[in-house]
């Protein structure tokens, strides 16, 4: 089973087109017009050439890490997609858009720093392959409450987080900001609230992320934090 297309990644010197092999059993949310969201569970990885491949324990032990990225254990891997909307944009981004087929206005360009599977998706860009050949991916969190009776009508809560792919990393190894002025483990999560079935729609955009300072701490550090210009010197 193959749920869609992740792109292509090259494994010591072999290339690998990477697809999603298997989603969480129910959709994980739903945002805008019912728009279904789901969690990658699994990725398969199959190589361009298959001839020595297998028997190559390096190349082996390299797609089985790649696809650790992507496997969940359980638990979920926070990795989401849609086949009807573009998960970068905020519901106020994707409604002040020019008009046009709002059912699957996918930008990657506009919103690259968001999708996590940019740069496995560069060859199809360079080929000007239509996006509704492959997924983007979104790093964070989603997820749907329905309340069935509400004053008597049906109101539906959503939360989505959606993680910035610059400076992304454990909490003690990223911290600060960066010279090109990203910051660490930057998340913009946004809570949609549709009322009657989405007669009424509310949302609103937090956005969090590190001290924008140059600075760094050591893991399981108590000490004092001491801020300093750790930029590259010319």
């Amino acid at each position: 089973m193959c749920y869609g297309i992740l792109g292509i990644v090259n494994i010591c010197g072999s290339n690998f087109l990477v697809t999603v092999k298997s989603v969480g059993e129910r959709a994980a949310g739903r945002i805008r017009d019912g728009v279904k969201v789901f969690e990658v569970q699994q990725v398969a990885l199959t190589p361009f050439e298959s001839r020595g491949i297998e028997a190559n324990q390096k190349v082996a032990s390299q797609v089985e890490n790649f696809a650790k990225l992507f496997n969940g254990s359980g638990s979920g891997t926070g990795f989401y997609f849609s086949y009807h909307a573009d998960l970068t944009l905020s519901h106020q981004e994707w409604h002040s858009q020019a008009q046009g087929d709002k059912t699957y206005s996918i930008n990657l360009m506009k919103r690259a720093e968001y999708v996590w599977n940019f740069d496995l998706l560069k060859d199809f860009l360079l080929q000007g392959v239509s996006n509704r050949w492959f997924l983007p991916l979104i790093q964070g969190y989603c997820s749907t409450v329905l309340q069935k009776h509400f004053l008597g009508k049906p109101l539906e809560i959503t939360l989505l987080s959606r993680r910035h792919t610059a400076k992304a990393g454990t909490r003690f190894h990223q911290r600060g900001i960066d010279e090109s002025g990203n910051v660490a483990n930057f998340v913009e999560t946004e809570l949609m609230v549709r009322y009657n079935s989405g007669e009424t729609i509310f949302s609103h955009v937090q956005l969090r992320g590190s001290i924008p300072l140059f600075w760094s701490q050591k893991a399981k550090s108590s000490s004092k934090i001491n801020f300093k210009d750790n930029r590259r010197q010319n």
